[in-house]
């Protein structure tokens, strides 16, 4: 029953606008540039993130960091994923680093069961 609900959930959220449903934010603070993101986090929505970290990328001097907060994030779907990855592997070639900070459970369960918590850059919280 959880489950029909969430998939209903789901597919009402497919109807809101994409800027409804994803809010990325990018902070520069001394060395480091933080991206702040909430909402969903999909195939719809993936492009928005991806282009907000090639931002922070150019941004950022290595060997500071890119931290991704994904404290707000609801859903983190297989194209959130492979933005992270993506974008993970950039910071690498740069002679950077992509951390993430996964906050909800939602978050921190996809990325346990596709095996990234072991390959990306996880942190706590500093807030």
């Amino acid at each position: 029953m959880a489950s029909d609900r969430r998939t209903r959930e789901y597919l009402r959220s497919l109807a809101r606008p994409k800027a409804a449903r994803l809010r990325v934010e990018q902070v520069v603070d001394g060395h480091l540039v933080l991206v702040r993101v909430t909402g969903e986090l999909d195939n719809v929505t993936a492009g928005m993130l991806s282009a907000k970290l090639a931002d922070a990328e150019a941004a950022v001097t290595p060997p500071a960091p890119v931290v991704v907060d994904l404290t707000g994030v609801n859903f983190l779907g297989a194209a959130g994923l492979s933005v992270l990855v993506e974008h993970h592997e950039r910071c690498v070639e740069l002679g950077g680093a992509l951390l993430i900070v996964p906050g909800s459970k939602a978050v921190r369960r996809a990325m346990a069961v596709t095996g990234l918590d072991a390959r990306l850059v996880l942190i706590p919280a500093p807030w």
